[in-house]
């Protein structure tokens, strides 16, 4: 048994483990995930055709039956890879560009509901904010990564092929390395939303929890409750500016990083371990940040998610010890019953830790896919060779 079917049979293995068809509540208990299980059927359904129908070998004769004898495998593969690597570029810096302009007007409708959320924090409770150097620091990250992809474009082309520094390739170099820094502009913004709206909540949860303060009163419990509105508000606007550009940019991230993973497994079992080294060494600096962004907008989704609702639950719990202000907690959460705490990429899935339970799931079955293309190729060598 071979590298690539050893580690098709462990893919497969994991395809099932990835899959849970449970989720564990904040309260503990568990209950079946629908979406875990329709997401783990279509893959695992997905992996079945692909394998016992043999589209892999029709997609394998089609794409790399080129008769160049200059084209090895590995620059088949790049090639390929990279084309639809550029091509799901593309649509992403289109769908932020077009997203971005659009929706300028919820920008700023967001913003003017902060700056009132906050002044009315500073007012009622004391407690100063501000969002301005989030901004500033989300401007110096954009540079760097700018800076970074730039320099590993032109470095990766001077270590792995022949470096030629033209006007043509630094227009093409150039403006991918724009599109991908537009598209970090609206994820490092969402992030920078996102972290803001959360903030804002744990100041709401720490009020709650602080026994120093009294909120079972009916005016403190209007106080906060219209707090909490408001930040629904700007959760609200959030989803809608950001869903789109979630829903692109997580899948261009996801494509990437799975491309780029197959890529290291080949270069491993293909190479000499000194220039395989450092040829995934490489890889692993392109598609790095990609994974890393993916990572840390899930986690804000799902921090900011979490933090609503310990506020929400806590404002049940204070707001139940009084009668006077048990019709306000009763209209209050009637107001909530059909509100979604999590942020969503266009409803087609949601920004939380999910997302990358699912992502990691959905690359096994990515990289099963390609391992197939290469288990193609062995056959038909071994078949060559018995033939001779």
């Amino acid at each position: 048994m071979n590298f690539f079917k050893s580690l098709s049979i462990t893919l497969f293995i994991q395809r099932f483990i990835c899959v849970s068809p449970f989720k564990i509540n904040e309260d503990s208990s568990v209950c079946y995930s629908k979406w875990h299980i329709v997401n783990g059927i279509l893959q695992i359904g997905l992996i079945f055709v692909i394998y016992f129908t043999g589209i892999n070998i029709l997609i394998e004769e089609n794409l790399f039956s080129l008769n160049n004898p200059l084209l090895t495998r590995q620059s088949r593969l790049s090639t390929v890879i990279g084309v639809f690597e550029m091509g799901v570029t593309y649509i992403v810096f289109i769908t932020v560009i077009v997203t971005m302009n659009v929706r300028k007007k919820g920008q700023v409708d967001f913003l003017n509901n902060i700056n009132s959320i906050d002044k009315i924090i500073q007012e009622e409770l004391n407690i100063s904010l501000d969002y301005k150097g989030p901004m500033r620091r989300r401007n110096i990250f954009l540079l760097f990564f700018f800076v970074y992809h730039f320099a590993l474009e032109y470095g990766s082309q001077f270590f792995s092929y022949s470096f030629s520094l033209n006007f043509h390739k630094f227009c093409i170099y150039f403006f991918y390395n724009y599109q991908v820094t537009v598209a970090r502009f609206a994820n490092f913004s969402f992030v920078i939303y996102a972290n803001i709206v959360r903030k804002r909540f744990e100041i709401l949860r720490q009020c709650l929890t602080k026994k120093s303060q009294d909120f079972n009163t009916e005016e403190s419990l209007l106080l906060i409750t219209d707090i909490f509105k408001k930040l629904q508000k700007s959760n609200e606007i959030l989803n809608d500016i950001f869903g789109p550009v979630n829903l692109f940019t997580s899948t261009h991230d996801f494509t990437l990083t799975a491309s780029q993973l197959f890529m290291v497994i080949w270069i491993l079992s293909e190479l000499d371990a000194s220039v395989a080294l450092f040829k995934v060494s490489l890889m692993f600096m392109w598609f790095g940040p990609n994974l890393l962004k993916l990572i840390i907008v899930s986690n804000i989704g799902q921090a900011t998610a979490n933090e609503m609702k310990r506020c929400k639950r806590l404002l049940f719990i204070d707001g139940m010890k009084n009668k006077d202000t048990m019709d306000i907690v009763e209209n209050f959460s009637l107001r909530l019953q059909h509100f979604d705490d999590n942020y969503s990429a266009s409803n087609f899935f949601p920004i939380d830790n999910t997302l990358l339970y699912t992502m990691a799931g959905a690359a096994t079955t990515y990289l099963f896919v390609f391992i197939q293309f290469r288990t193609f190729e062995d056959n038909q060598n071994n078949y060559a060779n018995v033939n001779k």
